[in-house]
C-alpha cells in the first residue's frame, strides 16, 4: 500500500509538516510506502466553467 501525505499549508516547515510526518512515521512502521507532496511548491490552478 502507498499513501500521498498532502501539505497544503504555505509554511512547508509549519505544524502541518509536522502532523504529517507523526501520521508518516506510524505508517512506516506498519509497512506502508509513503509519499510527499508539497503543494506550495506547484502551481496550482482554478477552472472556469
Amino acid at each position: 500500500m502507498k499513501v500521498l501525505l498532502i501539505n497544503g499549508s504555505p509554511r512547508p516547515d509549519g505544524e502541518t509538516q509536522y502532523v504529517l510526518s507523526i501520521i508518516e512515521g506510524v505508517l512506516c512502521e506498519h509497512g506502508v510506502d509513503v509519499e510527499w507532496f508539497q503543494l506550495d511548491k506547484a502551481p496550482v490552478r482554478g477552472f472556469v466553467h
